[in-house]
């Protein structure tokens, strides 16, 4: 609406279809369905989503033969091609937990990990990065085969200033905080985890022991990603009340499409090769270029701190290519 319907001389609609599901976020079968209908379209030039991963997987599968690409506002996997993706990966979390260890001037650091999900990504990265910016070597610990005791025995002995928690929160994340905090306030290190620390599940059950804990997020609320950002989250808020962190990384897929249009043309090989070749340009997310591997760089994560029993951003971190270190301020809290 607010590019008047038009992409340079392209008319641009915008067709909106549904892939939830009944009993799950998605249904694979509507992910798939929703593609065939975007090919069967000679008219479609790309399609912005969609919100799971397994769901842009599974219409990849179908877009990517036929050309159509998929410019992907929020997953979060290493590669997808055919896709653009907007929003940092997992293992770009680990990097900004190594950066904000750096920033905080923790030249000691440990990392306890617990098997699946997020651990691997951003346990390896985490422990690749931080003795480059000068926080470490890391000392892994395994909180699958220690007990909570012999963890914090481990942290002390080596002085630890900084532990990262590689995994999703349980009992052994919440047994080790709640030990954590009983030290005194001089021996306590501080803490990052990533993404999947962040709900209100978590909080109930860590309660004043999770305060302080720093989480990386991969979505920046817009009002900390610049006066373009924030100028999109007051209208729309004026539309549809507060915007949810994912709206601005939608707008910006939106408005990828419509720049790309506006320089290549009518046809999906055009759309495609614009869209893998973005140069540097001012956007909701900043000012950003597409990679090769077809990600954006530079790639912005919220560090979200416990406060007060409830979440608010600290500041925001750039992980880029080449990567960016941050300034280190020599003082750990």
């Amino acid at each position: 609406d607010q590019a008047g319907g038009m992409a340079g001389g392209v008319r641009v609609v915008v067709h909106a279809l549904d892939d939830g599901g009944d009993a799950t976020a998605t249904d694979p079968e509507r992910c798939a369905a929703n593609a065939h209908r975007a090919v069967a379209d000679s008219s479609t030039l790309a399609v912005v989503g969609t919100y799971e991963l397994a769901c842009s997987e599974r219409a990849l599968a179908i877009l990517r033969p036929a050309g159509v690409w998929l410019v992907s506002p929020v997953n979060a996997a290493d590669g997808l091609p055919g896709a653009l993706r907007l929003a940092p990966t997992l293992g770009d979390q680990g990097t900004a937990a190594a950066q904000l260890a750096h920033a905080l001037g923790a030249t000691r650091v440990a990392l306890v990990s617990t098997p699946g999900g997020a651990a691997t990504p951003f346990a390896t990265t985490f422990a690749s990065a931080a003795p480059a910016l000068g926080s470490g070597p890391v000392a892994q610990l395994d909180a699958a085969a220690t007990t909570t005791d012999d963890l914090v025995t481990e942290i002390q002995a080596a002085q630890v200033q900084l532990v990262a928690l590689a995994g999703s929160p349980g009992t052994w994340s919440t047994a080790l905080l709640r030990a954590l905090a009983l030290l005194p306030e001089a021996a306590r290190p501080a803490l990052v985890a990533p993404q999947s620390f962040d709900t209100l599940a978590f909080l109930d059950e860590a309660g004043t022991a999770a305060e302080g804990l720093r989480v990386i997020s991969r979505l920046v609320p817009a009002e900390q990603l610049g006066d373009s950002a924030r100028s999109f989250a007051g209208a729309y808020a004026d539309l549809h009340g507060e915007p949810p962190p994912i709206a601005a990384y939608a707008a910006d897929a939106a408005q990828t499409v419509l720049a790309a249009a506006a320089t290549s043309g009518l046809t999906r090989a055009a759309m495609s090769t614009a869209l893998a070749g973005l140069p540097a340009h001012d956007a909701l997310l900043g000012r950003w270029a597409g990679t090769p591997d077809g990600g954006i760089t530079p790639r912005r994560l919220a560090v979200m701190v416990v406060d007060k029993g409830a979440f608010r951003v600290e500041r925001v971190v750039s992980v880029s290519e080449p990567q960016e270190a941050l300034p280190a301020s020599g003082d750990v809290k």
